[in-house]
């Protein structure tokens, strides 16, 4: 039998929301922004884990692949009028799953 392989973001400050940008950390110094993880030019759903398919899980391949690459890019993004410059960290969880 082949299942698909399933990838599902949560953030680690708002495990059961569900959002595209996560937010920083409270160790952050910076405010004002946010990160956005991005597959292939698309931007990532956050979203409580789940054992089944869900909106904002990125499908990354069938179970007879072996070896999974999901190539993954983050960008700040502004989430408020002001800024203040510092370290901005985010922490989210990676959740695999199938189907």
């Amino acid at each position: 039998m082949v299942a698909t392989m399933y990838m599902n973001l949560t953030g680690q400050t708002k495990p059961t929301d569900v959002f595209n940008t996560l937010p920083l950390t409270s160790d952050s110094i910076a405010k004002g922004v946010g990160i956005q993880i991005r597959s292939g030019g698309t931007v990532q759903t956050y979203g409580p884990a789940t054992s089944t398919i869900a909106p904002g899980q990125t499908p990354v391949g069938s179970s007879l692949n072996g070896t999974y690459n999901i190539p993954l890019t983050a960008n700040y993004v502004q989430t408020a009028d002001a800024n203040v410059s510092g370290s901005a960290n985010g922490l989210a969880i990676s959740t695999m799953g199938y189907q």
